[in-house]
């Protein structure tokens, strides 16, 4: 079923009109029509031009040929050239149409790559600070191990410490596609882990457990679910 607002087919047929026209100026001009014409070429070939008599009429036919080809084409031009312009009339009213939309869409396009820019700079500097804050808490981590360590040696002992675990930094999640602003992440729930291992759990991805039931969260990325809550 066709509905009003369904565009239908323009078809392009060769009216009679044109063919009148053309007719007509062969007829004034060369005293034949075009399929007289076409017959005049055709036989002339099968003729050929090995004598001068054939060589005098091929060459009159030709200029026939030429004649009706130049006329046909003025005709035509007649009847294409008003369809020319109003092409190029109708193409200028729709680029005028759509230039205000094209000319906001492209602003607006560049808005949204822009911001989309700013999310990427964003998230490169906050991976550079988390990154720096991580190296920052794995040296205080082996300071303070080695400090410890030292005072051991002082009292008499062996040196042999704890491991001092380093903070683990959350790397920022991508901010691309999120409506909110708001920094949301799951990260590693110590207490939770704390839990498990007085609980007697001695395995968990991502988590190495000391035997003097310590551990050290060794892949943020590896730890479960139940071992995890949310974060701003």
């Amino acid at each position: 079923m066709t509905t009003e607002t369904e565009l239908q087919p323009v078809e392009v047929k060769i009216t009679t009109p044109i063919l009148d026209a053309i007719d007509k100026s062969l007829a004034t001009l060369l005293r034949k029509n075009l399929n007289e014409i076409e017959e005049d070429t055709g036989r002339a070939i099968e003729r050929g031009v090995k004598t001068d008599e054939t060589a005098r009429d091929a060459e009159a036919i030709v200029q026939d040929g030429r004649r009706a080809i130049k006329v046909v084409n003025e005709v035509r031009l007649q009847f294409t050239r008003p369809i020319d312009e109003g092409k190029k009339s109708l193409m200028r009213e729709v680029e005028n149409l759509l230039s205000p939309l094209a000319t906001s869409n492209r602003k607006l396009d560049s808005m949204v790559m822009e911001r989309q820019a700013e999310i990427r700079r964003a998230e490169t500097e906050a991976r550079r600070e988390a990154e720096e804050a991580q190296r920052q808490a794995d040296a205080e981590a082996r300071a303070e191990e080695e400090r410890r360590r030292k005072i051991s040696l002082t009292k008499g002992g062996t040196g042999e410490v704890k491991p001092v675990v380093a903070e683990k930094i959350e790397q920022p999640i991508s901010m691309a596609g999120l409506r909110s602003t708001t920094k949301v992440k799951s990260i590693v729930d110590k207490d939770k882990i704390d839990e498990a291992v007085e609980g007697g759990v001695r395995e968990i991805p991502g988590v190495r457990i000391y035997q003097i039931w310590m551990f050290e969260v060794t892949d943020h990325t590896k730890v479960p679910e139940e071992y995890r809550k949310l974060s701003r």
